[in-house]
C-alpha cells in the first residue's frame, strides 16, 4: 500500500512544481509585453494645461509599467477649431493606422471625445476609450460609441467664487472671463448653472467675444470693489493663441480688481488664487482609470470620476494686494511664501559650522605641528637644500625611494602627471597594489615589469619604458619612465617619468585615422582606385575588385580590356597627370562579361602643385540610364494617350484654393477653344468664367481631401456634359485625373425621340377612332338595310 501512495505523491509534487513554473513564466512574459495605447490630445504642445495632463498620465503609468512608451497626438483644436480640421484629423488617423489597433485610448479634452464619438464606426470602433479634461459633461456627448469611461473635468467656480468673496467681504461685481472656443463655451455652460446662487449676491458680467483688446478694455472698466474670475482663455475671436502663463499675466497685468482663477497652471503669473485644478493631478487620475482598464475592467460599466480641485493662494500677489491672512483659508495650499533664513540655508549652514570646527581643530594641530617643525629644522635643513634645486627645476615626475621600495619622496611634478596628492603618493610602495598600469597594448603590465621594481632588482639602470598610468578619476596618462639605483644609505632607486600622452594620442589617432580611411575607401559602394604617376594601382575599392580584379595584385586582370581600352585609359591617365580632370560616360565590359555603363571621373591627386597621382571614379548608372528610358515611355505614352483622348481627359495637381492643370487632351479645342497643349500650366480661374471656376476648384479639392470618386453633371456654353473625377495620391502633394464626356446630342437625340413617341401615340390613337367610327357606321348601315 505504502508502495501505491508514494510515487502519486511525488506526482502531484512533479504537477505542482511544473504548474508554478508555467504560471510564474506566464507571469514574466505577460510583464515583458506592453500595451498599445494612443493619447488623443485636443491641443498642441507648449498648451500648459495639456501638457500637464500628458506628464501625469505618463508618470502614472510608469510606476506600474516603466518601459511603456504610448503613441501621442496633437489635433491642435485650440489653434484650427473648424469642423473641416476635425474632418481633416480624422482622415489622418484612418490613413495613418490603418490595419493597427490599440489596446487603449486616451482622448483628452473636448475635440478628442467628439472626434471619437462622432466617428464612431470609423475610427477604432472596438478600442475602449478612457476621456479627460471634458468640460460640460452629459451622458449624451457618449452615445454612440461603446466601451467609453473617463474623468469628467470640473472647475470649481463656485467653490472660487466662494472663496474670493469670502477674502473680499465688500465685492459687488465680478467679471467672469472665457475664451469662445467649443471648450470655452463649456465651461460657461456649466460655469453659469453653478454661479447662479450668487446672483442675488453680486453682478456676474461674462466678458464679450472679441479680440484681446476689447478684453483689456472690459478689465481696465473694473472698479475697486470687483473681482475677475479666469476660467479659460486661450484663443480670442481674432484667433490668436495664448499659453495659459501668456493670458494669466496679461489679464492679471491689466485687471485693477482681484484675478481669482480655476486652474494651477495660472498661479505665479499674477493671480490670487483659488480652488484649482492641476493638469497633472487630473492625468494621474484619469491614468488610474486607464490601468485598472488595461487590469481587466470593463471600461463601459466602469463609473465615470469627477476631478478634484485644490485651495492654493499666491503668498506675493496676495501680500501686494494687502488681503489680511485671517480672511485665507484654513485648508489653502500657500505658494510662494518667503522662508526664513535659517530653513533656507539650514542644509549649507549646519555643515558650515561643523567645517568651523574641524578647520578651528586642524588650525590648533598645525599650531602644534609648526612647534615642532621648528624644533627639527635644522635637522632637516641639509635634506631639503640636497633635493631643493632638482626638485623645483627639473621638469619631470620624480620618485625616491628606500630600499624596499617604499616611496620617501616625490616632486610636484610628479603629483602633475599622477593626478595623487604628495601625501597619498608617497604613502604607496613601487609594487603597491592601488597602481593600475597598462602595457602599451592596454593589457595589465606585471609588477616586475615596472622600471622601478627592475631597476630595486638588477640595480641597473632602466631606460625607455612605456606605461599607462590609470589617475583616480580613471584617465589615462602615458609616461616614458626611467629608474636607476641610488647609491646612498638609506635610498633604493629613483624614478623619473615624463608625459608621452599627447605622442601617443597623435600616435594612435593617425592610425585610427589610416585605417578608417583605408576602410572607408575599401568599402565605398562604387567603383574607386587610385593610381600613383608612374600608373602603378595603389589602392582599389572592394566593389572595383569585384568588377575588374585585383589590378595592383594580378596583372592578368588588365587581359580582360582590349587594347583600344587599354591605350584610352593611359592617355586619360596622362592626361590627368598633366593637371586635368576628366568626367564622361562610357561603356565597359566587366570581368564577369556583363556589359555595363558608367560615368567615369578622373582627377589629380595634389599635395601643394605637385601632382603626385591619379584618383578614378566609375560609377554604375547602366540601371539609372534604364529607368529614365522606361520614365521617358511612360511619360511619351501617357502624354500620347491624353492628348488623343476621344474624350476630354486631364491630370490637374490640387491644393486647397487652387487646381492647375497638367496635361490634357487636345479636343478641349472643340470645348473652351484651348487646345490642350495651351492648357497645361493654367489654373481654372484662367480657363473658366469666374463662378464656374471657384466651383471646380472646390469639387477639385473635395475630391483628392476625402479621397473619393465625384461623379457630376454640368452645362457650359449651352452644352451638358457629365464629368468622373477621382484622386492619385502621390507622395505627399495631391493630384486628380478626371474625363468628361459631351451628351449635348445624345440629350437631344433623346427629347427628339421622347417627341417622336409621343406623336406616334398621339397617331395611333386617332387611327384607333378612325376605326371605331368606320365599325359604327358600317353598323348602322346594316341595320337600315
Amino acid at each position: 500500500m505504502t508502495t501505491n501512495i508514494l510515487p502519486a505523491q511525488w506526482s502531484l509534487w512533479l504537477l505542482a512544481l511544473t504548474l508554478w513554473g508555467l504560471v510564474f513564466a506566464g507571469q514574466g512574459w505577460a510583464e515583458q509585453r506592453q500595451p498599445n495605447i494612443l493619447i488623443l490630445n485636443s491641443y498642441h504642445q507648449g498648451e500648459n494645461w495639456s501638457d500637464n495632463e500628458i506628464a501625469g498620465i505618463l508618470s502614472a503609468l510608469r510606476t506600474r509599467r516603466p518601459h511603456l512608451v504610448p503613441r501621442i497626438e496633437l489635433i491642435d483644436a485650440k489653434r484650427f477649431p473648424t469642423p473641416a480640421h476635425l474632418d481633416f484629423f480624422k482622415g489622418y488617423l484612418v490613413h495613418k493606422y490603418h490595419g493597427r489597433t490599440f489596446d487603449l485610448i486616451i482622448a483628452l479634452d473636448n475635440p478628442a471625445l467628439d472626434l471619437l464619438v462622432g466617428n464612431a464606426n470609423d475610427l477604432f470602433p472596438e478600442t475602449p476609450v478612457v476621456f479627460a479634461g471634458i468640460n460640460g459633461y452629459r451622458p449624451a456627448m457618449i452615445a454612440g460609441r461603446k466601451k467609453v469611461t473617463g474623468v469628467v473635468q470640473r472647475l470649481d467656480a463656485a467653490g472660487t467664487l466662494e472663496m474670493a468673496l469670502s477674502m473680499h467681504p465688500g465685492a459687488a461685481k465680478v467679471l467672469v472671463i472665457h475664451d469662445y472656443t467649443a471648450s470655452g463655451l463649456a465651461v460657461r455652460q456649466e460655469t453659469e448653472q453653478s454661479l447662479a446662487r450668487f446672483a442675488d449676491k453680486v453682478e456676474l458680467r461674462y466678458a464679450s467675444d472679441g479680440p484681446v483688446e476689447t478684453l483689456s478694455q472690459e478689465l481696465r472698466a473694473m472698479p475697486p470693489n470687483g473681482l475677475v474670475l479666469l476660467l479659460t482663455y486661450v484663443t480670442d475671436k481674432a484667433g490668436r493663441t495664448f499659453t495659459r502663463e501668456e493670458s494669466a499675466r496679461l489679464i492679471a497685468s491689466v485687471s485693477p480688481a482681484p484675478v481669482y482663477t480655476v486652474h494651477a497652471t495660472d498661479l505665479g503669473f499674477g493671480v490670487v488664487g483659488g480652488l484649482l485644478l492641476e493638469g497633472q493631478e487630473h492625468g494621474r487620475q484619469a491614468a488610474d482609470l486607464a490601468l485598472r482598464v488595461l487590469g481587466g475592467a470593463d471600461s463601459e460599466h466602469t463609473a465615470i470620476e469627477e476631478s478634484r480641485s485644490r485651495c492654493m493662494i499666491d503668498y506675493t500677489v496676495a501680500t501686494k494686494l494687502q488681503i489680511t491672512e485671517r480672511l485665507w483659508p484654513d485648508s489653502a495650499l500657500v505658494v510662494n511664501r518667503p522662508i526664513s533664513f535659517w530653513n533656507r540655508h539650514r542644509s549649507a549652514l549646519i555643515p558650515s559650522f561643523a567645517a568651523i570646527l574641524v578647520l578651528t581643530a586642524l588650525s590648533l594641530l598645525l599650531w602644534v605641528t609648526v612647534i615642532r617643525l621648528r624644533r627639527t629644522k635644522q635637522t632637516i635643513h641639509k635634506s631639503e637644500e640636497k633635493y631643493r634645486v632638482l626638485f623645483s627645476n627639473i621638469p619631470l615626475g620624480i620618485t625616491v625611494t628606500n630600499r624596499l621600495g617604499k616611496i620617501i619622496e616625490t616632486n610636484d611634478m610628479a603629483a602633475k602627471l599622477l593626478g595623487l596628492s604628495k601625501e597619498d603618493h608617497e604613502a604607496r610602495t613601487l609594487d603597491s597594489t592601488e597602481w593600475r598600469i597598462i602595457r602599451p597594448d592596454g593589457t595589465p603590465m606585471p609588477v616586475d615589469e615596472y622600471a622601478g621594481m627592475r631597476a630595486l632588482h638588477e640595480n641597473a639602470l632602466i631606460e625607455h619604458v612605456e606605461m599607462g598610468i590609470v589617475r583616480p578619476n580613471a584617465e589615462t596618462i602615458w609616461l616614458s619612465v626611467a629608474a636607476a639605483p641610488l647609491h646612498l644609505e638609506d635610498y633604493g632607486v629613483m624614478v623619473i617619468y615624463s608625459d608621452v600622452s599627447e605622442r601617443k594620442q597623435a600616435e594612435k589617432a593617425l592610425l585610427r585615422k589610416d585605417a578608417l580611411l583605408g576602410a572607408m575607401l575599401r568599402n565605398l559602394p562604387f567603383d574607386f582606385w587610385a593610381r600613383d604617376a608612374n600608373q602603378r594601382i595603389l589602392m582599389q575599392s572592394d566593389e572595383s575588385v569585384n568588377l575588374w580584379g585585383d589590378l595592383a595584385a594580378d596583372t592578368a586582370s588588365l587581359q580582360q580590356f582590349d587594347a583600344k581600352t587599354l591605350e584610352q585609359g593611359a592617355a586619360n591617365n596622362r592626361r590627368v597627370l598633366a593637371g586635368e580632370i576628366i568626367s564622361e560616360e562610357c561603356a565597359l565590359v566587366t570581368k564577369h562579361g556583363d556589359l555595363r555603363e558608367f560615368h567615369h571621373i578622373l582627377a589629380p591627386i595634389r599635395e601643394g602643385t605637385e601632382i603626385l597621382g591619379v584618383l578614378g571614379i566609375n560609377i554604375d548608372i547602366t540601371e539609372h540610364k534604364q529607368i529614365l528610358e522606361e520614365v521617358r515611355r511612360s511619360n511619351e505614352l501617357l502624354s500620347s494617350f491624353i492628348k488623343h483622348s476621344p474624350i476630354y481627359a486631364y491630370i490637374k495637381e490640387v491644393v486647397p484654393f487652387e487646381s492647375r492643370v497638367l496635361k490634357a487632351s487636345d479636343n478641349f479645342q472643340e470645348m473652351i477653344g484651348v487646345p490642350g497643349s495651351q492648357i497645361a500650366g493654367k489654373t481654372m480661374e484662367e480657363l473658366f468664367p469666374a463662378e464656374f471656376a471657384a466651383k471646380i476648384t472646390a469639387d477639385d479639392w473635395l475630391v483628392v481631401s476625402r479621397g473619393e470618386i465625384l461623379h457630376q453633371d454640368e452645362e457650359l456654353n449651352g452644352r451638358c456634359y457629365t464629368t468622373f473625377k477621382f484622386p492619385i495620391p502621390i507622395g505627399r502633394k495631391s493630384y486628380l485625373a478626371g474625363y468628361t464626356i459631351d451628351l449635348t446630342e445624345r440629350r437631344r437625340a433623346a427629347e427628339e425621340k421622347s417627341k417622336l413617341e409621343v406623336q406616334l401615340a398621339q397617331a395611333q390613337k386617332m387611327e384607333s377612332v378612325g376605326r371605331l367610327a368606320g365599325g359604327v357606321a358600317h353598323a348602322s348601315t346594316t341595320c337600315s338595310a
